[in-house]
């Protein structure tokens, strides 16, 4: 219950961040979405969550995920 509840002050606490927090997984998937993300780059989490990170950039940039 402890470990749940820290989870939800740190997710609270992300989401008042006005920069953008993102998160991925070894395999570039996006994981964690906060509401300064939402706001920058327009997806909601809905959206966004389990999408590659390469998503968030332009074609041109595709060659620095390399």
């Amino acid at each position: 219950m402890r470990e749940l509840l820290a989870r939800s002050n740190e997710a609270l606490l992300l989401d008042q961040v006005h920069d953008a927090v993102i998160a991925t997984n070894l395999q570039g998937t996006i994981y964690l979405w906060n509401s300064g993300a939402e706001r920058i780059y327009g997806y909601s989490k809905s959206e966004i969550i389990g999408q590659p990170i390469s998503r968030l950039y332009f074609p041109d940039d595709t060659g620095l995920l390399q």
